[in-house]
């Protein structure tokens, strides 16, 4: 057939004239069910995949295996292939007789993330093994698609990461099992849970190889070892660790809440800035998950009992958590709970101080709508973080370790009046934190 050569020799020339003159057969396909609409769209033809759709070709039609021209456009890499076939009705959650999608099969990034911002929920379709389209770009060696899917796995909060197929195994049981250290470390820092079980009991661990990818699933303690236990509370434990590489030391927060975890990473992944607490690493179990921050000295509670004198440096103190605050809120972050535990203090080189905590971190960009912003009854979220600001502000000039006698004079200055504590000093201050609460946008 004439024109089966010229679309298969890639001649649009002559594929348009034949057409033209009438010589199309619409029910026409050849031994593997595949009719012209799908040799066409396989070689990236945009304008004959539109002129036969004109002519009447099934968008829809699946050959033998029940592969539809959409999913040959998608394998072609042809992006105005892909966009012809939708714009006239391709269903685009097909899925062929061994259940995959059009996400599981090779393409190019561009395609994959066009595809994913038509519908970001084809990340979750399965094939008949119940691989995701994340299983299929490690069983491809298909990096780039591993980034692209995680992007996308990233806004879904990660629901997907720890997806199993048919025999328990996650994307992270496959890419160690196929040696792929690159894509076990984008997995790992996408909360990929590294002893993960399949079917068969084996978590990734068990059947790494190589030594570098278990270093990267076993870290405690074949990167870093235990040193001493620094805090331990309901939901998280903060030990000193020593990386033995370098020989650095950092401190290791072990969190309980997956919630807490993942909000904590998120933000700090974005917040790199001298006030704000270095993030080093993270991974996360099945039980527990732990991130890898720089160390400090003590938090600024422990500092406020320990110096009496402060006043040579209540201003430096501050400075650095209003910096740390303006930046967090200029990044798109509200932090929910500044106060001195959550504030911690380096002495050297010189005396500093960083936000910590961001369990409770919330992108502003939610908007309203996240239950921790909806529960303040907020318009501005970060009225919260300037408020919280100001408390601790009136704590360095007059730190009182009564929990009773601080949250009167808490309540005195949200109702704007001046504590006596004052009693004439610090005025400027006085001045500027009755504004902080009663006015956060100032």
């Amino acid at each position: 057939m004439d024109l089966v050569c010229a679309l298969r020799n890639r001649d649009s020339n002559a594929a348009k004239r034949l057409i033209q003159d009438g010589a199309v057969d619409v029910d026409w396909k050849d031994q593997w069910g595949d009719t012209l609409l799908h040799i066409a769209a396989d070689k990236g033809q945009s304008s004959i995949v539109k002129l036969l759709l004109q002519k009447g070709f099934d968008v829809n039609k699946g050959n033998d295996e029940g592969d539809t021209p959409l999913f040959f456009a998608v394998r072609s890499g042809s992006l105005e292939c892909v966009e012809v076939l939708l714009e006239h009705s391709a269903n685009i959650r097909w899925q062929n007789d061994a259940e995959k999608s059009v996400l599981h099969l090779p393409s190019i990034p561009r395609i994959i993330r066009f595809l994913l911002e038509k519908d970001p929920s084809l990340l979750k379709l399965k094939d008949g093994d119940d691989n995701t389209p994340l299983h299929a770009a490690v069983l491809n060696s298909e990096r780039k698609h591993v980034d692209v899917f995680l992007e996308e796995a990233e806004k879904q909060e990660y629901q997907l990461v720890n997806a199993v197929n048919v025999k328990g195994d996650s994307a992270l049981h496959l890419a160690v099992r196929n040696d792929q250290k690159e894509i076990v470390h984008a997995l790992r820092s996408s909360f990929a849970k590294l002893d993960l079980e399949n079917k068969d009991g084996k978590s990734p661990l068990d059947t790494a190889t190589n030594e570098d990818i278990k270093a990267l699933l076993n870290p405690m303690p074949r990167q870093y070892e235990n040193r001493r236990s620094l805090i331990c509370g309901p939901f998280s434990q903060v030990s000193e660790v020593e990386e033995k590489n370098s020989g650095k030391s950092f401190a290791a927060k072990s969190v309980l809440r997956f919630d807490f975890f993942m909000r904590e990473v998120n933000a700090l992944k974005t917040l790199e800035h001298p006030n704000v607490v270095s993030i080093v690493d993270w991974w996360c179990l099945t039980k527990d998950s732990t991130i890898v921050l720089e160390l400090c000295d003590e938090d600024l509670r422990s500092w406020l009992i320990r110096i009496e004198d402060r006043r040579n440096n209540h201003y430096r103190i501050f400075r650095d958590v209003a910096a740390a605050v303006e930046f967090i809120h200029r990044r798109g972050f509200v932090h929910l709970n500044i106060k001195p535990t959550n504030i911690l203090v380096k002495t050297l080189p010189e005396l500093s101080a960083k936000i910590s905590d961001f369990s409770t971190a919330v992108a502003i960009s939610k908007g309203s709508g996240h239950p921790l912003l909806r529960n303040l009854g907020l318009n501005d979220p970060r009225s919260y973080d300037i408020s919280s600001l100001a408390m601790v502000w009136f704590e360095l000039l007059f730190y009182i370790e009564d929990h009773w006698r601080k949250k009167d004079h808490f309540f005195e200055l949200s109702q704007g009046r001046v504590p006596p504590l004052f009693q004439g000093q610090f005025s400027d201050e006085e001045d500027m934190i009755l504004r902080m609460v009663g006015s956060p946008e100032n």
